[in-house]
């Protein structure tokens, strides 16, 4: 009997041992790429939508565009730190090379939020209006959408544009220093503006 119960065990233990190695290599098959699931596939499109979509495009890298629709100017005004109404100067809360890159993830959390809930609510609004024929609340839910919605898209876009060049600068001051390439341009100074509290 105790014969039995122990070769019971060693076949469960050598079945055990056969599971978990046929598990181990469906999993290396999935993380090598080789086989992925319907959703992996959907994620993995999503995220390069997602990609696309939050990468600076052509007409906008050099900001012009946002400066002459005024977006310096709404800065100003706008509800979430305008410089008018606030006496923060900057919403990168720190120095850091960290702090810039956590900026640039909550522009994009802002930015998808005006795009993709509050954009599209206004602009059901706007043409539930136009097609009851009230043209007037049609016009003040346009405004509102343009008030509430584009130009603060626009705001993270432009910011995002900026904090990504100074990024850039960063990773390639990063590489000189590495490289130990001397600095021909002059003295050096903060690429990140000092507040003035």
């Amino acid at each position: 009997m105790a014969q039995e119960l122990a070769l019971s065990i060693t076949n469960f233990k050598s079945q055990f041992n056969l599971e978990e190695e046929l598990y181990q290599e469906k999993t290396d098959s999935v993380y090598s790429g080789e086989t992925k699931s319907f959703w992996q596939k959907i994620g993995e499109g999503l995220n390069d939508l997602q990609e696309s979509y939050f990468e600076p495009k052509l007409f906008e890298k050099s900001g012009k565009l946002y400066e002459i629709l005024g977006i310096k100017l709404f800065g100003k005004y706008c509800p979430n730190y305008g410089t008018k109404f606030s006496s923060k100067d900057s919403l990168i809360e720190g120095r850091k090379k960290e702090d810039l890159q956590s900026f640039v993830n909550s522009t994009k959390l802002l930015e998808g939020i005006h795009t993709f809930v509050l954009a599209p609510i206004h602009t059901t609004l706007t043409m539930m209006s136009l097609a009851d024929k009230d043209y007037s609340s049609a016009i003040v839910w346009g405004i509102t959408n343009v008030i509430i919605n584009l130009y603060p898209i626009m705001a993270q876009r432009y910011n995002r544009n900026r904090a990504n060049r100074l990024l850039d600068m960063l990773d390639q001051r990063e590489v000189r220093n590495t490289h130990q390439i001397p600095n021909v341009s002059g003295p050096r100074r903060s690429i990140i503006p000092t507040s003035s509290y």
